[in-house]
């Protein structure tokens, strides 16, 4: 198997199915054609959608990305930031086998970006639950990982230092 060839088809998939879960938040049509997302539409349908594929930033640190999407449950009232990955099961159930957990940290930093972005775009639109949804791309189901803000945010925040004194390095040896 050709890792790159691999890598570009598990992306495009992802793509797709992102762009699947937009359409249905942004105007109700529901794909029949794809397992992955009907997958997700069982276990979301019931959520009130507030935003998808939005673009945030943070002027103050200086960067920008596009969350997935931003719901209220309405079991709870709660305002939930998700962010949707695309797995093969058998790498999810790898990954649980091996570290009793699956939320790989960079998925975990990028939530945390996207909620201080939030934050200093719009202080009083916050959401209180952070959920880091995996897709399973054969449409077997998803798991959801509920995440603590200030996991979230505390590791955004060290790569985000991490990355200032690489350019800095970079810029005093260039």
């Amino acid at each position: 198997k050709d890792p790159i060839a691999e890598s570009n088809k598990a992306q495009s998939e992802g793509n797709y199915i992102h762009q699947l879960i937009d359409t249905y938040i942004s105007t109700g049509q529901i794909s029949e054609e794809s397992k992955a997302f009907n997958s997700w539409y069982a276990e979301f349908s019931t959520h009130d959608w507030i935003a998808s594929e939005s673009f945030l930033f943070n002027r103050e640190l200086g960067y920008g990305g596009t969350l997935d999407a931003v719901s209220i449950d309405p079991a709870t009232s709660s305002l939930i930031l998700h962010g949707w990955k695309t797995v093969e099961r058998e790498s999810m159930e790898k990954g649980l086998v091996r570290t009793k957990k699956f939320e790989r940290e960079k998925d975990v930093a990028q939530l945390g970006g996207y909620l201080l972005a939030l934050s200093s775009m719009f202080s009083d639109f916050i959401p209180n639950e952070i959920h880091l949804t995996y897709i399973y791309r054969d449409g077997s189901g998803v798991t959801t990982i509920p995440l603590s803000a200030e996991y979230c945010t505390d590791l955004f925040e060290a790569c985000h230092n991490l990355w200032k004194m690489r350019e800095k390095h970079n810029a005093k040896n260039s």
